[in-house]
């Protein structure tokens, strides 16, 4: 059945490629979000979606499917992959702009949103930069 919810919990990369979870200082959060996080902890199955603008990604996702494995925190997960590349032959860092980065990374957060993810995994530093402008 795996860890019943006690908290948030971060996930950290360590040596080695080792990817391990840790529980993390508590946001304060009101009683409608708390109950939120809880049920996520108690559903049946859980989709969580790693999202990056390159390839390092891969690497966290599969480190990810490792981590779950031995550390259940969910009794089913699926775990799914996008990238934020705006087309096939061009990269997401050759866009020129901050401006035009946020547009397709909020683009990207709407095809994602189709999917209707429980949790949307951050997998890059790019990203986590201009998350809080999107």
């Amino acid at each position: 059945m795996g860890l019943q919810y006690g908290g948030p919990w971060d996930i950290v990369r360590c040596q080695k490629r080792a990817v391990i979870f840790r529980p993390i200082k508590q946001p304060k959060m009101n009683s409608a979000k708390q109950e939120k996080v809880r049920a996520l902890f108690n559903r049946q199955h859980v989709l969580i979606a790693l999202i990056d603008s390159g390839l390092g990604g891969l690497a966290i996702c599969a480190e990810m499917e490792k981590a779950l494995q031995r550390h259940p925190l969910f009794q089913n997960v699926s775990l799914s992959y996008f990238n934020v590349w705006p087309e096939q032959n061009r990269g997401y860092n050759t866009l020129s702009s901050i401006a035009d980065r946020i547009r397709v990374f909020n683009a990207a957060l709407d095809g994602i949103n189709k999917f209707a993810p429980d949790l949307i995994m951050i997998a890059c530093n790019t990203l986590s930069a201009l998350y809080d402008r999107t």
